[in-house]
């Protein structure tokens, strides 16, 4: 109640409103210091009824000397609107004590009795008459045309936001009674920790809240009020007809937020050369069929869930700005969020190419373009060389390497020249790189894991700061869309809208399931949720990472007791049933660690038929329906060059080191989609002795003097040859990663045009200098510290930046040169295996 704003009746409290024996001085005393104030603008007094197991809302209008009930009785079907006999729930007796508590000189009766009856379950008459209460507060009494047809929020809403509210308020109520009064007797040891540290903590809790926030995508009513959530709600017209001193229009004006449409900047005139490379042509291919049904069967639940205007969600305008009224009635939770939200898989979700077998894969990987205009040499440039012993000789490391500016000019740095470097001006040719073929990584997207050997399963939660997959990794699924509220209506359980849409894989909830070894060659298997995709309400992106009560939600009734139904006897007693024996078991405090299980390839088949089976019969646990797996094996290129010095190819190398995968099983496109970076290396030799020769577009004063014996190399990619390439197989418009500060080196990835993709099974590529490994620190991220620190010249920025010259000094003799990476399928992997050498 003191949540609303700008209230059209006043709320008395259930000790008011239901008591029969007639006022004393001490109450009605204490009844002018809690509602005196509000008094003062006769507004209308509501309160609820109790009588006989049943709650009913009702209204004394004092000043019109009205009295109106809702839901004290039930309809068959339609609301009605009738005389009530008040004398059953005793209302002139609660009339007369609530008119000496408000103080009312002369009472009148009232000149009418106004009943409003509609259609209950015996269940849900709380639940009604607080919403009914909560729109009186806020909107007033309806006017007579349409007083049987106010909107009222389902009974999943309102016990939905009690429950918030409580949430909320009782922590705040007992830190105000410690800070007063010391703690509060009578309560147990686990009721004092619940309200130390929140109510959320309750398991009991966790499972009401879960279960509320499912009842609600499965109710019709609830769909309803979240399309009209999004309007806040608005004062019914004065009954008196006066409306330009009606509360309504006294209220404070709310600051509106600009349009979120983004403006339309004109781009820059960017001088680009003429292209004269034509893509390749590939053959007509046969698209990719899609079947709703196997044998006769749904492969997924297609009739239950939400519709699409059930996910419409509150806008940034409303959510975002907490000055707004209606804002503070909105309460959002995990629950609340994470939930099921119509999404579905259709069998054939994974696939990525077309049927038929890849075409041209080989013309696609490195494509030379036939016509490439190398950048000429500018004149007065200097070299790489050349520009260091410049900063030595002067003793200006910033002024040159920095600034850029020629020290040999004056004092002033405004009047000094600005340096042209040209780096190609290094360059040595003639130079036969090492070429090295390796798989670099995998990724297996599945409906169901099959493994050859035992493997982990994970048992606890995960507390990250992203998800295991954070970022794009060009692997996309297909997820069947909600229905519409018109399909719904007009067909009921016979879907006939098909709609599916690409997501990336780092868009979809999904934590952690399975570890296949250790280190840099250990595969990882996450279970991936698609009911539950959605975008966070704050920033529209996409949220993929599961907070921890979700998980363990998931954990303690899907994967426990799957685990346990599945494990051998002799096992049993090492399987503990909840995350509580696993913390007792570690000696921690709280949730329970990350433990593992090790499963055989049969008993991991028979888990995840298990875990289905838990998930088809328990609406509770229908937000982790349709899951499926990704199989994911990162930085295993030295696993896998060159055959590891056996002679063989990379993708035999991959088989023969990693047996407990079943490989045939996964290069079967029937099972799922199996995609291969396939890694190409360009290395300069070791210890590389300069010649004495010259540039032959340069002289022999502008030329560098040569390396000493044993000096290290550093390969550069050329950005025109790079997009010409990249141009002739097909991919989009490359995204270009210059290094350091020169217009014409860098590197350069892009993904492949999407027919182009479904006929060569060719996804991603990218191309890149090997020396970003020096300064690489984690997950593809830069040594360096955020860029907050280095602005307040923090010591955390200094140590950082020294350690990022350490790496640069203890990586100078170290030569590094370039590679190629494609992401592509196994089957077009499998037909190049043993010609990549030769392209």
């Amino acid at each position: 109640y003191s949540r609303i704003e700008h209230r059209q009746c006043i709320f008395i409290s259930h000790a008011y409103g239901n008591n029969l024996n007639s006022p004393v001085d001490a109450e009605i005393r204490d009844f002018q210091k809690r509602y005196g104030q509000e008094l003062q603008d006769e507004k209308p007094v509501v309160f609820v009824r109790h009588e006989t197991n049943h709650y009913f809302a009702v209204v004394f209008d004092f000043r019109r000397r009205r009295c109106l009930s809702f839901g004290r009785d039930y309809t068959v079907r339609d609301t009605i609107v009738r005389v009530d006999n008040w004398k059953v729930w005793d209302g002139p007796k609660l009339w007369e004590n609530l008119s000496r508590l408000c103080q009312i000189a002369q009472p009148l009766p009232p000149l009418s009795v106004t009943a409003v009856e509609w259609k209950q379950n015996g269940v849900d008459c709380g639940a009604y008459a607080t919403a009914m209460t909560k729109s009186l507060i806020q909107r007033g009494i309806p006017p007579d045309d349409i007083l049987g047809d106010v909107e009222l929020e389902c009974p999943h809403r309102v016990r939905q936001s009690i429950l918030n509210s409580m949430l909320w308020d009782c922590p705040a109520a007992y830190r105000w009674y410690q800070n007063n009064h010391g703690e509060p007797p009578g309560l147990s040891y686990a009721q004092l920790e619940a309200l130390r540290r929140g109510m959320n903590a309750l398991a009991s809790v966790t499972d009401v809240l879960s279960a509320i926030s499912r009842a609600i995508t499965k109710c019709t009513s609830c769909r309803k009020k979240s399309q009209t959530q999004q309007q806040r709600p608005r004062p019914f017209p004065s009954l008196s007809g006066d409306s330009t001193n009606s509360e309504s229009d006294r209220r404070p004006q709310v600051l509106q937020p600009r349009s979120l449409r983004k403006k339309t900047i004109a781009a820059p005139r960017v001088y680009r050369p003429v292209s004269f490379t034509i893509p390749l042509t590939v053959p007509r291919y046969r698209p990719i069929h899609k079947a709703h049904r196997q044998n006769g069967t749904y492969f997924d639940d297609y009739t239950d869930g939400p519709s699409m205007e059930d996910n419409t969600g509150v806008p940034i305008a409303i959510l975002n700005f907490p000055v707004d009224p209606y804002a503070k009635q909105i309460y959002r939770s995990i629950w609340t969020m994470f939930r099921d939200y119509g999404y579905r898989l259709e069998p054939s979700f994974y696939q990525l190419f077309n049927r038929e077998p890849p075409m041209m894969v080989a013309e696609h990987l490195l494509p030379v373009p036939p016509h490439v205009i190398l950048p000429k040499h500018v004149d007065g440039a200097l070299s790489l060389s050349k520009l260091l012993k410049l900063a030595s000789k002067h003793n200006a490391d910033l002024d040159v390497l920095v600034c850029g500016r020629n020290p040999t000019q004056g004092r002033d740095q405004n009047d000094r020249d600005l340096l042209t470097v040209d780096p190609t001006l290094d360059a040595i040719p003639g130079i036969e790189p090492t070429i090295s073929i390796d798989i670099d990584s995998v990724i297996w997207v599945a409906h169901r894991l099959r493994f050859k050997l035992s493997v982990k399963i994970q048992i606890g939660i995960t507390f990250t700061k992203e998800a295991p997959i954070a970022k794009s990794n060009h692997v996309n699924v297909y997820l069947l869309n909600p229905r519409s509220e018109k399909d719904i209506a007009v067909h009921g359980s016979e879907r006939q809208e098909w709609v599916t849409t690409s997501h990336g894989l780092h868009t979809i909830p999904h934590m952690s399931f399975a570890q296949c070894g250790d280190g840099s060659g250990s595969f990882n298997a996450y279970i991936f949720f698609p009911r539950m995709k959605h975008k966070s309400e704050h920033c529209r992106r996409a949220v993929s990472i599961i907070p921890a009560p979700v998980q363990e939600h998931f954990i303690k009734k899907v994967l426990l007791p799957a685990v346990r139904k599945v494990v051998h006897p002799s096992g049993e007693s090492y399987t503990q049933d909840t995350l509580e024996d696993l913390a007792f078991k570690a000696h921690t405090s709280g949730s329970a660690p990350k433990k593992t299980i090790p499963l055989d390839c049969s008993q991991i088949v028979a888990l995840q038929d298990a875990m289905a089976d838990l998930i088809a019969g328990n609406e509770d646990l229908s937000i982790y329906g349709s899951f499926f797996f990704v199989v994911d094996a990162r930085g295993i290129k030295l696993w896998t060059v060159d055959g590891v010095g056996l002679g063989e190819t990379p993708l035999d190398a991959l088989y023969r080191q990693f047996p407990s995968l079943d490989w045939d099983y996964m290069m079967d496109r029937h099972n799922g989609e199996l995609l291969l970076d396939l890694g190409i290396g360009f290395h300069p030799p070791k210890n590389y002795v300069q010649p004495m020769s010259t540039h032959p577009d340069t002289t022999a004063a502008s030329r560098a003097e040569p390396f000493p014996r044993g000096e290290a190399l550093v390969g550069l990619w050329l950005l025109d040859f790079l997009k010409e390439s990249y141009q002739m197989a097909g991919y989009y418009q490359p995204t270009t990663h210059h290094s350091c500060t020169f217009a014409s080196l860098g590197n350069t990835q892009a993904e492949m045009s999407d027919a182009r993709q479904k006929a060569t099974h060719i996804v991603f590529r990218q191309s890149y200098n090997v020396a970003f490994e020096v300064v690489r620190h984690g997950r593809h991220k830069f040594a360096l510290c955020r860029e907050e620190v280095a602005y307040r010249g923090q010591t955390k920025f200094r140590d950082s930046t020294a350690e990022f010259v350490s790496a640069l000094q203890r990586a100078a003799n170290k030569s590094y040169g370039l590679r190629e990476e494609i992401r592509m399928g196994g089957a077009a992997l499998k037909s190049v295996r043993y010609s990549v050498r030769d392209l």
